[in-house]
């Protein structure tokens, strides 16, 4: 496979069988027989050795070119013990593949030629085999015969006749086969990551497998934070992340954080932690619909809540879901507890300035009969007016009170059922931690901690359940995370660590984020993230299945500016086999066309001046002629097999690229077994499609 021609000519008879047969045969008579060469001694091992040389070349390229017509019909399976999974301190591995150019284009272009289909196709033998595999399957005597037509164990003979299955990954393998000989190990380096990556595909292609192999090298790396956000739950993500944590000595900053397991999930309080009192009640309402009459109510809904987040963070009492949902719906007992703080700042004895105003309210008082107001809290409403007029939360407070309870309930009727899903049994547990309750031993899962101890953080969203809780936190997650990396962007990356000798800081760990199901979670709070967290030293990993999933959330993509943003700002694109050709195009409209070549045979004759036999000219000619194509088409894209992928990254370098499916047969690390029980839990739950890769490993 040369240059050296205008043409390669792959996809022919392999002629240099022949021309090494004959050339060895040759060697073997000068040495053998040197007489019938009339050759003295000497000149017959010099003409062996040269013989030899020229069969070793033709031997040489009739194996290459032998070795590129079956790949470009199967590949073998491509699988990596964990161990022996290459890290690098400054690269990522992504698999093994090799730089697409413009000579894999005419090589691809060239399989689709009619008259080459004989060495893309598999051969008759194959197919008559996968018949008999079926129809022999229950016959006595034949069924050992089809069994072993299925088998697939390499030891199988019936593996060199082409008689057995090729490996179960669909797609057309000539896009990787006509590089295939020239593929090495494939990095993805670090300084790339900070730009942020997109994988897309569709379900059960792969993705979650590439995030196995990119999360395993994160965490094996060291010395950085690496979070995994997974709305779906996949057992043999979470069990690889632990074991990747366990062989790197890190399994005690492991936090798992998983909403179907809560007695075994650690404990997060989605409104806890906040740089601006407002998030809390973006976070709280989020989910609320926003679409013609309902954005007046989420307007009301996000305007009570700041309200009562606000109140509680004066009196002292840290947000969550519980008590936001508590005092939404008793809106006095809040009043009460701000009005006496408040009044300290006029009367050392708040509570007593409260009885004696409220004995004073008369039965028939207004507010109390017709309102349904407590005596206490229409003595709060009269202090307040007296004392603090200008307390402007208190203002709030109060006018907030003064809704009618059935009023103030349609308001609210949006936000109210949201609230009471949040806190339904262990989830309320989960998401409303008691910060001081020292019989649960689960942790809390804070932000900074984790990002301060370099922890590793699982979070399982159990989306299949309840889809709606699942977004809603992580959003929330999300929330958290862009207010972190908001701070960090304008303040530099040691705001609020510790000094280590008065001066020196600690430094601030790379934080490496994989947000698989993306679409799940995509919302108003990932535009600022991919905007400013790359500064802040979050590298994204975004995993979904097209841009259609994006346009759900935001509209159009062409027409959507937030849209657009968010694709905007991923600067690396890992794309495996998707569905449509708007996602494909997401990759082949960055690419440029490139020349590729046709031979064209041209034959003709014309007469001679005169009469008679021999008069007429013949012509045969090969035309080249050259076109430009696009250097990758989108049918390209959606005929990828599983496991495999277009990278584009580093300024529109083109990468082709097959990923590594894990072995792991003899792991040498075992997990505690409650970790094993919830994996084998977690497969059997959410598993949505048969595990492909088992059968192609």
């Amino acid at each position: 496979m040369s240059n050296d021609h205008p043409i390669e000519r792959l996809l022919r008879p392999i002629a240099e069988y022949n021309a090494a047969t004959v050339s060895g045969v040759a060697a073997g008579l000068s040495v053998t027989a040197p007489y019938y060469w009339m050759m003295t001694e000497p000149v017959s091992y010099a003409c062996a050795s040269a013989f030899s040389y020229i069969g070793y070349k033709y031997l040489d390229d009739a194996l290459r070119l032998s070795k590129y017509q079956r790949n470009i019909k199967t590949l073998k399976p491509y699988s990596i013990k964990p161990a022996d999974l290459p890290v690098s301190k400054s690269k990522s591995f992504l698999g093994q593949g090799y730089r697409w150019q413009s000579i894999h284009t005419q090589r691809l272009y060239d399989t689709t030629k009619p008259e080459n289909e004989d060495y893309t196709k598999p051969p008759a033998r194959y197919e008559w085999a996968r018949r008999k595999e079926v129809n022999w399957e229950n016959t006595f005597g034949l069924s050992m015969i089809a069994k072993a037509l299925r088998n697939q164990s390499p030891y199988n003979p019936l593996k060199l006749l082409d008689l057995t299955p090729y490996p179960d990954i669909g797609g057309t393998a000539a896009i990787h086969g006509v590089g295939a000989d020239e593929e090495n190990e494939t990095y993805w380096d670090l300084g790339e990551r900070n730009g942020h990556a997109i994988v897309l595909g569709t379900t059960r292609v792969g993705k979650t497998r590439l995030e196995e192999v990119l999360v395993a090298g994160d965490i094996r790396r060291g010395n950085n934070c690496v979070i995994v956000i997974d709305p779906k739950g996949d057992g043999e993500l979470f069990r690889r992340m632990y074991v990747e944590a366990k062989r790197a000595g890190r399994e005690d900053d492991f936090y798992f954080f998983h909403l179907g397991y809560p007695e075994a999930s650690c404990r997060y309080n989605p409104v806890g932690e906040f740089q601006r009192i407002t998030e809390v009640a973006g976070k709280t309402t989020a989910q609320l619909g926003d679409e013609g009459n309902s954005s007046a109510f989420k307007a009301f809904s996000w305007r009570f809540v700041n309200v009562v987040a606000r109140a509680l963070v004066d009196v002292g009492v840290r947000p969550t879901i519980d008590n936001i949902n508590h005092y939404v719906q008793d809106l006095e007992d809040l009043l009460y507890l701000y009005a006496k703080k408040a009044f300290q700042a006029v009367d050392d004895d708040p509570e007593s300035l409260i009885e004696e105003r409220a004995a004073m309210v008369r039965d028939k008082h207004p507010m109390v009969e017709r309102k349904g107001k407590t005596k206490t809290t229409v003595a709060i409403i009269d202090l307040m007016k007296e004392l603090l007029p200008k307390d402007n939360l208190g203002r709030q407070l109060l006018l907030a009170s003064n809704y009618e309870r059935s009023f103030y309930e349609k308001l609210v009727a949006s936000l109210l059922p949201f609230l009471d899903k949040m806190n339904t049994d262990k989830i309320g547990k989960l998401l409303s931690p008691e910060y001081f309750n020292e019989e649960d031993p689960r942790p809390i899962l804070s932000w900074r901690e984790v990002i301060q101890r370099r922890g590793i953080v699982y979070i399982g969203l159990d989306g299949l359940t309840d889809r709606e809780v699942a977004t809603a936190v992580g959003n929330a997650m999300f929330n958290d995370l862009v207010s972190n990396a908001g701070l960090m962007y304008k303040h530099g990356k040691d705001v609020g660590l510790p000094s280590l000798d008065g001066s020196k800081k600690l430094k601030f760990p790379e934080i490496y984020l994989h947000a698989d199901e993306f679409n799940s979670l995509v919302g108003d709070e990932f535009v600022p993230m991919v905007n400013q967290s790359g500064g802040a030293g979050v590298r994204i990993c975004a995993y979904t299945q097209t841009l259609q999933d994006i346009d759900a959330k935001f509209g159009s993509t062409t027409g959507n500016p937030k849209s657009m943003q968010i694709i905007g700002n991923f600067n690396t694109t890992i794309m495996m086999r998707v569905q449509n050709e708007e996602t494909a195009s997401l990759l082949t409209s960055r690419l440029p066309k490139v020349p590729v070549k046709e031979a064209t045979l041209v034959s003709g004759a014309s007469k001679k001046d005169g009469t008679g036999v021999g008069r007429f000219d013949d012509q045969n000619q090969d035309r080249i002629s050259e076109d430009k194509v696009p250097m990758v088409e989108p049918y390209h894209v959606t005929s990828l097999p599983k496991g495999h992928a277009f990278v584009l990254k580093n300024g529109n370098q083109l990468f082709k690229v097959r990923l590594p499916l894990f072995d792991d047969k003899g792991e040498d690390i075992e997990l505690p077994q409650n970790l094993v029980d919830i994996c084998a839990d977690m497969n059997e739950r959410y598993r949505t499609g048969e595990l492909w890769w088992e059968e192609a490993a």
